[in-house]
């Protein structure tokens, strides 16, 4: 099946083959500069079943974000809830059809790669803070002049809750997506 699956996948993938999901592990971990996109796996294996090595790639921060797709015989529904349970992207049933996988993996990769993207541009323009109106760029200037005339004696705490906040945490993550600073760093 492991040939099969190769076959299939190499048209379009450079794809890399273990034997187990302890091979798996150990394969991540002694080629930690080699990126890999995404990870195949069946739930019956020797050593290391599908479960074990999904927990431990997805409670691992540097194997998490990587999609794992299931292809495995075990159509139970508990077996597939206790996969979605753990955190599995995908999950499909043998005997499978080659367009099928192929297109559940172009999706996973294509999806997974809009949401890198988007998040780079989220850091990236977070990076310079954002452009300020005329209007937004007074009122921060007359609250820092407001903040600078107590001496540092009105508190965060203070300050959300005159402006209508309950918590002083959610006033400051408002603050600063608005402003691109901590009402701290003023």
């Amino acid at each position: 099946m492991q040939d099969y699956i190769r076959l299939i996948l190499s048209e379009k993938y450079e794809v890399v083959t273990v034997g187990n999901g302890q091979q798996a592990l150990e394969l991540l971990t002694q080629r930690p500069t080699t990126k890999f996109y995404l990870i195949l796996s069946d739930l019956m294996m020797p050593v290391m079943d599908g479960y074990q090595l999904l927990e431990q790639l997805k409670s691992n921060n540097t194997t998490a974000h990587i999609p794992v797709v299931m292809l495995t015989a075990r159509a139970e529904m508990q077996d597939k809830l206790k996969a979605l349970r753990i955190g599995v992207d995908d999950y499909l049933l043998k005997p499978f059809e080659e367009e099928e996988l192929l297109v559940r993996i172009e999706n996973l990769l294509k999806n997974q790669s809009e949401r890198l993207k988007a998040l780079e541009h989220d850091n990236a323009s977070e990076a310079p803070g954002p452009l300020l109106s005329q209007k937004d760029r007074e009122w921060l200037e007359s609250f820092e002049s407001y903040l600078k005339a107590r001496d540092g004696q009105a508190s965060i705490s203070v300050v959300s809750a005159k402006v209508g906040y309950a918590d002083p945490r959610s006033f400051s993550r408002s603050f600063k997506k608005r402003f691109g600073k901590l009402p701290s760093q003023i």
